[in-house]
């Protein structure tokens, strides 16, 4: 990380010694969060190879309907179009105080600089093909985002989904007519990895090196207010354990997006992508075991403005396989959801949610693993 630190320090002091004429600087903080609290019942019925389990949870929740979050971001106006700016993003659980994701800003925190070249970002921030902060693609494929429950129908639970990359440099062009372009490297994607889990503590490697795990990104906005297209294509190399385990890359391919009528708006999204680690399927990694598949994804839905609040509905489809030939299995999942958001104010709504998946996974041999799932929330959420 010493290396983007010196980039970023380099990159904020040289961009206004090309600028001409005299800079009036000036500065803004904004401090913002989503507070975000529901009740959620789940039941899941599962036969996984003979063993049967059932499961019937009442619970409460943090972070159903958007994720709970507190964040302080600021710009400097340089003038001439020139600007340095923060984000500070922080993960919490409202209903036990948590921090999620090990991190104290693990959603975001980025030192950024931007003017007519476009925008660059260097530090942790979302993936290209993830469905999180300025560089994301795959985040409205449907009308509940990335939230919604565990098991919504979204980009982040059918899709091979990274969500968030450390050590990185973003690149985001200036818009040309309705279009920009997007270039993202890592050079170690998760700075919290244990590299050889027989010792204890947190055994990392060096950035930059195998034992760290390198993204390579590039992807395609285009939005005009009516119509949003998103394409994305990456390429991601595992980390090398101290056992000298190092699983074969991932590559994936992502596109999709949302066409607006009115009070109407439709949303579709699909993906192929090649050993991605059931890891980062995330409605897979909640059902089975930790695999490496091959497979592709489609989701879509729509949503409309009646009674005064937005009803929405969202269907989804994946199919996988294994990328290795030893245990080798099938997979699918087929899913729904419902859901309606009323605005009690400007910043505060009440959610109803009702989510369903089916899953299967089948291994060489005669018996067929299953699992059926519904989820049913009401919560609240405050954005500040």
């Amino acid at each position: 990380m010493h290396g983007l630190k010196f980039t970023a320090l380099t990159a904020a002091l040289a961009i206004p010694c090309f600028i001409t004429g005299q800079a009036h600087a000036k500065s803004q903080i904004i401090l913002f969060g989503v507070v975000d609290d529901g009740v959620v019942h789940t039941y899941q019925k599962k036969n996984d190879k003979g063993k049967k389990t059932v499961k019937n949870v009442t619970e409460l929740r943090s972070g159903v309907y958007r994720g709970a979050r507190w964040g302080i971001k600021g710009t400097e106006d340089l003038g001439n179009g020139y600007s340095v700016g923060f984000m500070l993003d922080s993960g919490f659980r409202d209903d036990d105080g948590g921090q999620t994701m090990n991190r104290l800003f693990g959603r975001e925190f980025t030192l950024n600089v931007m003017g007519p070249f476009g925008e660059l970002y260097l530090g942790r921030i979302g993936a290209i093909t993830s469905a999180a902060g300025p560089m994301a693609v795959a985040a409205w494929y449907t009308p509940f985002g990335s939230s919604c429950g565990q098991f919504a129908v979204t980009s982040l639970s059918y899709m091979f989904n990274f969500q968030r990359v450390d050590n990185s440099v973003s690149y985001r062009s200036p818009k040309i007519g309705d279009t920009r372009f997007l270039l993202q490297y890592s050079r170690d994607v998760d700075a919290l990895e244990d590299i050889d889990p027989d010792t204890a503590g947190v055994q990392h490697g060096e950035e930059g090196k195998k034992t760290t795990g390198h993204y390579y990104a590039t992807g395609f906005q285009y939005n005009n207010g009516k119509v949003d297209f998103n394409l994305g294509a990456d390429h991601f190399t595992y980390d090398k354990k101290t056992t000298g385990e190092k699983p074969k890359s991932s590559y994936s391919v992502t596109f999709g997006g949302s066409v607006k009528y009115d009070r109407l708006k439709i949303y579709g999204g699909a993906q192929v992508f090649w050993h991605g680690t059931s890891a980062w399927l995330f409605t897979y990694n909640k059902l089975w075991a930790k695999t490496y598949l091959n497979g592709f994804a489609v989701v879509g839905g729509a949503e409309y403005q009646i009674w005064g609040g937005l009803a929405m509905i969202a269907a989804g489809y994946n199919k996988t396989r294994s990328a290795s030939t030893y245990p080798y299995s099938k997979s699918t999942l087929s899913g729904l959801s419902l859901g309606y958001a009323y605005p009690f104010t400007r910043r505060t709504n009440i959610y109803f949610l009702v989510n369903s998946a089916y899953a299967t996974q089948k291994y060489d041999g005669p018996k067929k693993s299953r699992a059926f799932v519904t989820e049913e929330a009401i919560g609240l959420t405050h954005f500040f």
